[in-house]
């Protein structure tokens, strides 16, 4: 009986079948005691990529875009580059046998979801996205699987936020609002991805002179180079009419001329003074790419995972499971010939 196992590693999602291991976002400090055929890398952010420096070594093939090539060397990660393969979305290859087919997550500057076939079942991995139009990034594609592992970050009806355009009316009319009473707004969000909107969402809605963050400047100019586009009239330093930073430098932002902001999706949580403006989709989007996804599985992955496949099971009759953090062995078993899964807990 040919098997599938889907392992929540202490390093990354693993995919293994018949003589194959297939390493996605090595997201832990552990070494791991196997060497991948490949790894699969979604996009920058440290919490998929931080276990690079562990897991990869020279001869290791490493597929991901160019644009997260280029974010993660300026963020010091090193690479052999005859090991690297360089895709964007539409993008299909072939490594090791295993077919694999790129999709834009929507996500952040490079970032991408993947297809694998693997005998007849095709496995869908979006990592981290967002299934909606932004000022600096398109909607994720859908992508087209049997078995779905999908990021439930905010996978939770708590987490349903706004339509992406009326919260930019919002944002507009408040930042206006500041800006109009003689104080200077202070945008803090994450330095990638959500710095580059917040920095063209400053400029558009504020205009003059935006301030940013070294660090911020910096993926803002990998962003324009591989966009062709300009964020706006942004400077480094400590003067502007209207400030963006990340969510480090908040408690540095003092001053009464201030009016500091928090730009994320856990703000509904943690009643922080913000906007629920996310780079990840919020539950009804999340609820949205699923029913038009159509898989037979789903694997919803971090945060809210647990709630959001009993949620799917129940509710749209979708098979789904789910890794407990709480269990030590955290495989997921896809019996190919009988088209199902089992739970090795």
């Amino acid at each position: 009986m040919s098997r599938i196992i889907i392992s929540r590693t202490k390093n990354g999602i693993l995919i293994k079948y018949n003589n194959k291991r297939v390493l996605i976002d090595p997201d832990g400090v552990n070494r791991i005691p196997y060497e991948p055929n490949f790894i699969l890398i979604s996009h920058a952010h440290a919490d998929h990529v931080r276990g690079l420096r562990h897991v990869y070594k020279k001869g290791t093939k490493v597929v991901l875009a160019k644009e997260t090539y280029w974010l993660l060397k300026s963020l010091g990660y090193k690479f052999y580059d005859e090991d690297l393969i360089f895709v964007k979305p539409g993008d299909s290859l072939s490594l090791d046998g295993i077919s694999i087919t790129v999709y834009n997550a929507g996500h952040i500057l490079g970032s991408c979801m993947f297809a694998l076939d693997l005998s007849r079942v095709r496995i869908g991995y979006t990592g981290d996205f967002n299934f909606e139009d932004t000022v600096v990034t398109r909607k994720a594609d859908v992508i087209d699987a049997d078995l779905l592992l999908i990021d439930a970050t905010y996978g939770h009806p708590l987490f349903s936020f706004p339509p992406r355009n009326i919260l930019y009316k919002l944002i507009r009319e408040k930042l206006r609002e500041i800006f109009d009473s003689g104080l200077i707004p202070s945008l803090h969000g994450y330095a990638l991805g959500k710095g580059q909107e917040l920095t063209r969402i400053a400029y558009d809605f504020v205009g003059g002179i935006v301030s940013v963050t070294g660090t911020i400047a910096k993926f803002n100019r990998i962003f324009e180079e591989f966009n062709k586009v300009s964020l706006g009239n942004y400077v480094i330093g400590a003067r502007g009419d209207v400030f963006v930073k990340d969510f480090r430098e908040i408690r540095r932002t003092n001053g009464e001329r201030f009016k500091k902001i928090v730009f994320s999706g856990w703000v509904i949580k943690f009643n922080k003074r913000g906007f629920p403006l996310s780079s990840h989709s919020g539950f009804t989007k999340i609820i949205d790419y699923i029913y038009k996804a159509d898989p037979d599985f789903v694997i919803p992955l971090y945060s809210n995972a647990a709630f959001l496949a009993r949620l799917i099971n129940r509710e749209f009759g979708i098979k789904a499971d789910f890794f407990d953090d709480e269990v030590k062995s955290k495989d997921i078993i896809y019996n190919v010939s009988l088209r199902g899964l089992n739970s090795s807990h």
